[in-house]
């Protein structure tokens, strides 16, 4: 992808944000400055494991099965799927909402220009069996433990935004006993004045 308008440092600084939510298993496979000025960047995400969340599934077709019958499971793939990118550039806008983001997608280039840009899915099965991007991984439903760990919800990963999880999973009665309520590191504000995450869902999930 080709980032325009931003800076080394917001683009780390928004690497280092979605690694809260992805526990630290993104990072930059390759970033290179494309003028002399450094305000425009070529970059690609990638996971630190594959074992670890944010990683894509390669596609298998849906009639592809193994010796026992059953469903052929894509292989992991070392590059960060859809959600990693939607959230990085989420939070790239909320750093520096002139940015201009530009990514391939089945043989066109996109351009983003602000959140509302953001989260366009693309088909990149076949005709017969189209398969969306945002299918090709592992994070459609996430088993999220309370930090006491006495309690356990499912919740789908693609409502989450990039603000607090904690907060989005639990309500508001978390807030209560974090050590961040009323700081400025707080990454749930607006949701407690609205009760809605970023994507105008409803909290808790």
């Amino acid at each position: 992808m080709l980032i325009k308008n931003t800076s080394i440092s917001e683009l780390t600084e928004a690497l280092v944000k979605v690694n809260e939510k992805y526990d630290g298993n993104i990072k930059f496979r390759e970033i290179e400055a494309k003028n002399q000025a450094r305000t425009r960047f070529r970059l690609t995400l990638q996971v630190v494991t594959t074992k670890g969340p944010g990683h894509r599934v390669g596609y298998t077709h849906p009639e592809w099965k193994t010796r026992s019958g059953k469903p052929y499971k894509g292989r992991r793939l070392i590059y960060a799927c859809w959600h990693v990118h939607g959230d990085y550039f989420d939070i790239l806008f909320n750093i520096n909402p002139k940015v201009e983001i530009r990514v391939g997608g089945q043989g066109k280039n996109v351009v983003y220009k602000s959140k509302e840009d953001n989260w366009e899915d693309f088909d990149v099965g076949s005709r017969m069996f189209p398969t969306m991007l945002s299918e090709l991984c592992d994070c459609g439903e996430t088993v999220v433990n309370s930090l006491s760990g006495t309690k356990t919800k499912l919740v789908k990963q693609g409502d989450l935004s990039a603000e607090c999880w904690s907060v989005q999973i639990w309500g508001q009665e978390h807030c209560k006993t974090c050590e961040f309520l009323n700081k400025r590191d707080c990454g749930g504000k607006k949701i407690r004045k609205t009760n809605m995450n970023e994507k105008g869902i409803q909290i808790p999930l």
